[in-house]
């Protein structure tokens, strides 16, 4: 089950906050890098598959501000994030906080 959506991009592609807000967590999780959960208000936004942070737990950022890097995977050559909005425990459509 997928919660969320997968953005595919060029490697070296940066992860960027789609809104302000306050980094809460920063998880590594084996085979998905690091995961950086970001509070906006009553709602979170979840980052994963990131490397070479650019952001702590505890840091008040602001809409696209740079997260970190995507990971790229080596074989397709393809950077892969995983992105998630939650209202409490409610997923919601990621879609709509998108920039585009």
């Amino acid at each position: 089950q997928n919660n969320g959506i997968d953005f595919s991009s060029p490697p070296g592609t940066r992860a960027r906050a789609v809104f302000d807000g306050e980094v809460t967590k920063i998880v590594a999780i084996l085979g998905a890098n690091y995961t950086v959960l970001v509070m906006h208000g009553e709602y979170l936004s979840v980052y994963q598959n990131v490397i070479d942070l650019k952001v702590k737990a505890g840091d008040m950022i602001s809409v696209k501000q740079e997260i970190g890097i995507i990971y790229t995977n080596q074989d397709e050559n393809m950077a892969v994030l995983h992105f998630q909005i939650w209202k409490a425990k409610e997923i919601m459509d990621p879609e709509k906080w998108i920039s585009k």
